[in-house]
């Protein structure tokens, strides 16, 4: 599960000055058809740094249910990532194999154990081989 933000807009105009007031962070996407009405706009952050910078900000300006609401999906947000585990980076700064929280994504995933998983399923690959790319820092010449 992620926390995200994101608000649907018909016009372009207020997406655009909400992201400058959130210094820049998220992004503004589409417009994208919407039924028999106007396309709709969407501005979107899913970066946890990028939530949790929102709602430390905003959240004082929301109501409490709001702002509950919010809370909430960010706890939720952060047990998920510890309960997966595989790929996530933990609190103490590795992921559940070992590798160093440098390599990992803007969501906090592990680039290395995203690899390895990325491989297992695309190659079928052996625990041998596997074992061995992690050994060598993800780096195997195979010839090509």
């Amino acid at each position: 599960m992620y926390a995200d933000v994101s608000i649907n807009q018909v016009e372009i105009e207020p997406l655009e000055r909400f992201k400058e007031a959130m210094e820049g962070r998220g992004r503004i996407l589409g417009p994208y058809p919407h039924g028999e009405w106007k396309p709709m706009h969407r501005y979107t952050t899913r970066k946890l740094s990028d939530v949790n910078w929102i709602y430390a900000n905003l959240g004082p300006h929301l109501c409490q249910p709001k702002r509950e609401q919010m809370k909430k999906a960010i706890q939720q947000s952060n047990e998920s990532r510890k309960v997966l585990g595989n790929n996530y980076i933990l609190n103490a700064g590795e992921c559940r194999r070992g590798h160093s929280s440098t390599h990992r994504t803007e969501h906090g995933q592990c680039r290395m154990c995203m690899r390895i998983t990325d491989a297992k399923r695309r190659n079928g690959m052996t625990p041998e081989w596997i074992a061995a790319w992690e050994t060598e820092g993800g780096v195997i010449y195979t010839g090509w």
